[in-house]
């Protein structure tokens, strides 16, 4: 009888908690939860998606590294991304950057209720982004107008992602909800043509 090996399941997303840990990552995901505060049912949260982050870095090293990672009250992280950011200083023209660092900050609350979708991710680097769903003063960046009650953090990164690559992009001036910065909703909408800065997949194996 012949026996057919089944092909492997590709890596995506929602099946990052299936992927096994090398010995670095595990031993680095033993450290932050030595650490973790809150309740029970929150140290837990946050030791699952310490291990989801832990596993997209390690399958995806090309498009994502962990900087720093802190479990002991929100969970936090500062994360290195692969992606192409437009950046423009006064009237200049537009600089493509080949990287942006990311802080994120997942707080306990966000398990339960809505959060506004520029509550999670701050653009560190680089400076001068343009783009409409960044805040020009702080570099906060809306991934829309409200996120559901226990989003994952996983969901957070990919949307960061498509929204600096420009795959998907808020760009109505008019929407309060989405739009950050109306000059420069203004100045993609007579510059569509740049649009999107990347095609590439998140991962490599979508």
């Amino acid at each position: 009888m012949e026996i057919k090996t089944l092909p492997a399941t590709p890596i995506s997303l929602h099946n990052l908690g299936g992927v096994e840990l090398t010995p670095a990552s595990r031993l680095r995901l033993d450290g932050v939860l030595a650490t973790s505060g809150g309740d029970p049912a929150w140290r837990a949260r946050k030791a699952g998606e310490a291990a989801e982050l832990l596993a997209l870095a390690q399958v995806a090293p090309a498009r994502i590294a962990i900087c720093h990672l802190d479990l002991t009250a929100s969970f936090r992280a500062v994360l290195a991304v692969n992606v192409p950011v437009g950046c423009r200083q006064g009237e200049g023209d537009l600089k493509v950057e080949t990287g942006a660092l990311l802080g994120l900050d997942y707080p306990r609350e966000a398990v339960s209720q809505p959060f506004p979708g520029f509550a999670f991710v701050t653009i560190l680097q680089p400076r001068d982004v343009w783009h409409s769903s960044v805040r020009a003063a702080d570099q906060a960046l809306c991934l829309g107008p409200t996120m559901p009650a226990g989003v994952r953090v996983r969901s957070l990164i990919w949307l960061s992602y498509s929204a600096l690559a420009m795959t998907t992009t808020q760009t109505n001036p008019e929407d309060t909800a989405g739009v950050m910065n109306v000059r420069a909703a203004e100045w993609w909408n007579q510059n569509w043509h740049r649009v999107p800065l990347s095609r590439e997949p998140f991962l490599p194996v979508e």
